[in-house]
């Protein structure tokens, strides 16, 4: 069959697997249009055509030319992006919430799933609990499912759910062939490893068991391999699932906007925005960690830091807290927010990086706040009103936050992770894949997600747990952690560390979009 044989037969059967005929001329239509775009975007491409085409209601499922035209049009529309998404702080509780749908075999938006979950929903039902589980078990399958690398033919089918041995007899499973499951990692009731998925929970004998590289905690998600014996499952070898690159999760997801902000779809799919991108070579984000505004010397090195930076400022500055160096009590808020007027005092003598950086300024769970769930809101309006009308380009954000410029996507972190993963590590990390930094880093792109940990260990709002997913891949996650600062690069994505600003010789990291590289700089004393 020729190439344009097989581009007509694609549109044909794509359309029908959701209920739609096209009409001949509707088929022409697609094919000319389709015919622009690289073949390797055409399952992408047809996908939102035909989301544009449900969304106009068409009376009959008989498609015609003048349906797709107008869904043709309404999908181009995304390459004109307006100047305003250059740059975007995205507040987490605005995150879009999407779901995979295991028989549609794509993402959807929760809405129209079978179970929406509520809308602004910090306190939701306790169902939302398990939801919020098994929305990330099944994005991590469908990931695992189409690994060419994760295992080989033979083994793939031996992909199984718990029930599979929970309904099997023992020995239909005993000594014949290892099966592999996936889970997620956790302790029962005796205080014995578990995996538990959702159908059900099998005990774990890890005393012969291969262990690979990352941090192996409480709350994690596992690929298992092993021989079924006697109600427990004698695992052979215990890994993370396999990372996948943003360019292969967007191969399969299309060009959602599962990151947020004012585009209506990926910016990675904006030609105009890349070009702009490599326009600002020099563009560059400056990221301080432990920013105790209370502390003279601290003070006196961030004064020194805005000076060098005020002929050449940054695209924005992310100021990471605590921004105290210690708690005041009742008089806690007064001290912060007269912190933050010596702040402004200071920022206020350099008026070009007023006038042209942002200053991003990201809570830690030792601000002032009302939960340490996550995410956690900005700080309060009543102590940043006043900061925020001198210097309009200060933007107080959640924590974690989101920062898109250009096409370049960037997640904050401000979390002790490292002390955090490493006391709830059911195996150490091994010494021979890696260093402590190398771990944490693999161990977070294989979750896909930012907290590694159960939520008994690291708890979160429910309903807002999609929001701290790192599907597919960001360019840059910011782990703001007392940790020593460090960078690791891994699958197309950094993950970095700035270290504490004032524990760590006056430490901080650059960073560079256009390059992709991260420079280690300091301000050294005076």
């Amino acid at each position: 069959m020729s190439g344009t044989g097989k581009l007509k037969a694609l549109i044909i059967q794509t359309f029908k697997l959701n209920g739609l005929s096209l009409k001949p001329d509707a088929v022409t239509l697609l094919q000319h249009s389709l015919s622009r775009v690289s073949s390797s975007d055409y399952e992408s491409s047809l996908d939102r055509i035909i989301d544009a085409v449900i969304k106009s209601e068409p009376a009959t499922p008989i498609i015609d030319v003048n349906t797709v035209e107008s869904a043709v049009r309404e999908c181009n529309t995304e390459a004109e992006e307006d100047i305003d998404s250059v740059f975007n702080v995205i507040n987490l509780f605005d995150v879009p919430h999407y779901v995979y749908h295991q028989d549609r075999k794509k993402f959807i938006l929760s809405s129209e799933s079978e179970r929406p979950v509520p809308s602004n929903s910090v306190f939701p039902d306790a169902d939302s609990k398990t939801d919020a589980i098994v929305e990330k078990y099944t994005m991590i399958r469908q990931r695992v499912e189409r690994h060419p690398e994760l295992i080989s033919d033979a083994d793939r089918s031996e992909l199984k759910p718990v029930e599979f041995l929970l309904g099997s007899s023992s020995g239909a499973v005993t000594g014949r062939h290892k099966i592999a499951l996936l889970g997620v990692l956790t302790r029962g009731r005796t205080g014995k490893p578990c995996l538990e998925d959702p159908t059900g929970t099998v005990e774990l004998d890890l005393s012969e068991t291969e262990v690979g590289k990352g941090l192996y905690t409480d709350g994690c998600f596992v690929i298992i391999r092993g021989i079924y014996i006697d109600g427990t499952l004698k695992a052979s070898s215990l890994s993370l699932p396999p990372i996948e690159t943003s360019q292969t999760s967007r191969t399969y997801a299309g060009n959602i906007n599962f990151f947020g902000g004012p585009s209506r779809y990926a910016v990675k799919s904006s030609s105009k925005l890349a070009e702009m991108e490599s326009e600002f070579r020099e563009a560059m984000f400056v990221i301080v960690s432990d920013v105790w505004l209370d502390d003279p010397t601290v003070m006196l090195r961030l004064n020194s830091m805005f000076a060098g930076f005020e002929s050449s400022p940054p695209v924005a500055f992310i100021l990471c807290g605590p921004f105290t160096s210690r708690w005041y009590g009742s008089e806690h808020v007064n001290k912060l927010k007269n912190s933050l007027k010596d702040l402004q005092t200071t920022l206020l003598r350099y008026p070009n990086l007023v006038a042209t950086s942002r200053l991003v300024f990201v809570p830690s769970s030792r601000d002032p706040g009302l939960t340490n769930l996550l995410p956690r809101p900005a700080l309060f309006d009543s102590v940043t009103s006043e900061f925020r009308s001198r210097l309009p380009h200060a933007v107080f954000a959640s924590n974690p936050a989101r920062i898109q410029y250009c096409t370049h996507e960037i997640v904050v972190f401000r979390e002790d992770l490292v002390s955090k993963c490493l006391r709830n590590c059911m195996r150490l990390p091994r010494e021979q894949y890696g260093t402590v930094p190398q771990h944490l880093s693999h161990t977070l792109l294989s979750q896909s997600h930012l907290i590694p940990l159960s939520l008994s260990v690291s708890p979160t709002y429910w309903s807002y747990n999609h929001s701290l997913s790192l599907y597919p891949l960001p360019d840059l996650v910011v782990i703001a952690d007392r940790y020593n600062g460090f960078s690791v690069d891994s699958h197309g994505a950094k993950v970095v560390n700035p270290g504490s600003f004032p524990c760590n010789n006056f430490a901080f990291k650059v960073y560079y979009p256009a390059s992709r590289q991260i420079e280690d700089s300091e301000i050294p004393p005076p």
